[in-house]
């Protein structure tokens, strides 16, 4: 809903400032050896999509610590290769929502949701055990 919304509204007062910005940002991460660099652009698109979107009862519903707790234990699981088709995902919304295409912003991002909801599925069992400690 966020990203349709950001297209509908990328003419307003500073939106396809704030998506141009954070997509930039995504971009600068792609080959940070850091994850946490990559980790932070993303979760900066995702708030410049809600921001854009104008509605903020998507922030709200967003579990953000627990997404934010999950993807760090998930990290090292995830290959650095898999960030090149994240970013692929990434810049079919961000240019679907600076066009105004809603429609495509959408599918875009659902495509996005179900290849995550995907690359998580495939991770080993592993990755989600509980550390004793």
């Amino acid at each position: 809903l966020a990203s349709k919304r950001a297209a509908e509204r990328i003419g307003e007062s500073g939106n396809r400032h704030g998506i141009e910005v954070a997509y930039q940002q995504l971009l600068d991460c792609r080959d940070a050896s850091e994850s946490h660099l990559y980790q932070s652009a993303r979760n900066h698109f995702y708030d410049a999509l809600i921001d854009a979107s104008g509605n903020q009862e998507i922030a709200r519903a967003m579990p953000r610590v627990q997404l934010v707790l999950l993807q760090a234990q998930l990290q090292g699981f995830i290959p650095k290769e898999r960030r090149v088709d994240q970013i692929e995902e990434f810049t079919a919304v961000a240019e679907a929502v600076l066009q105004g295409n809603a429609m495509r912003a959408h599918k875009a991002m659902a495509n996005h949701i179900r290849r995550r909801r995907e690359a998580l599925m495939s991770l080993p069992d592993e990755a989600y055990a509980v550390d004793p400690d």
